[in-house]
């Protein structure tokens, strides 16, 4: 996956045009980051399970509005193990993908070298377990975010972001097996991005 992820963004470079307009309307970024999660309790068997701190990656695509605000289209998937909390020890259960589909709005200080930025999301998590046992659930979720974007030049940088997602676990169909009615889905995620203008 990062071989293909690589090519992509290699490919990318290779069709930007060297000369576009004084003002770029778009920001394409391919990232890789980390993702931390949290531990959450299942009401019904009083059992508490956690998600693997794992690497992610994704797509951002950005539309400028103006200086400082930009629409953005954002995924991001990391896979992950799903275990259940022991008192000596987790206890792995199966392999889980973890994806968020988010649309949302970011706010840019400046427009120099090194642009500091919020961000603020809303969309879809979808949960897909690598085990014919159990289902995709998608649920709803938010995410809020920051970081900075350091360009070299008018269409090309690099993006450093964190941002935080809380996925609602109340809405839908549930599937006990990693989801609680109390305590929400919260996950943390470092991010550096190619940023790609034109």
């Amino acid at each position: 996956m990062s071989r293909k992820l690589a090519f992509a963004v290699l490919l990318l470079l290779a069709v930007v045009p060297s000369v576009a307009s004084a003002q770029t309307q778009f920001e394409l970024t391919p990232f890789w980051g980390y993702r931390l999660g949290t531990d959450f309790e299942d009401s019904d068997f009083n059992d508490r399970f956690e998600l693997d701190d794992d690497r992610s990656w994704g797509l951002i695509l950005g539309y400028n509005l103006n200086r400082h605000f930009q629409l953005e289209l954002l995924w991001s998937r990391q896979e992950t193990v799903l275990s259940e909390v022991r008192r000596f020890g987790n206890l792995p259960l199966f392999d889980l993908d973890v994806d968020y589909y988010h649309a949302g709005v970011s706010y840019v200080f400046g427009a120099g070298q090194a642009r500091p930025f919020v961000a603020l999301s809303m969309g879809v998590t979808e949960l897909d377990p690598r085990d014919p046992f159990f289902g995709n659930d998608t649920r709803f979720s938010v995410g809020l975010g920051g970081g900075v974007k350091l360009m070299f030049g008018q269409h090309f940088g690099l993006r450093l972001e964190a941002r935080g997602f809380a996925t609602d676990t109340n809405s839908g169909n549930r599937c006990d097996c990693y989801e609680d009615e109390e305590d929400d889905l919260l996950q943390v995620e470092g991010l550096a991005g190619v940023v790609l203008a034109f």
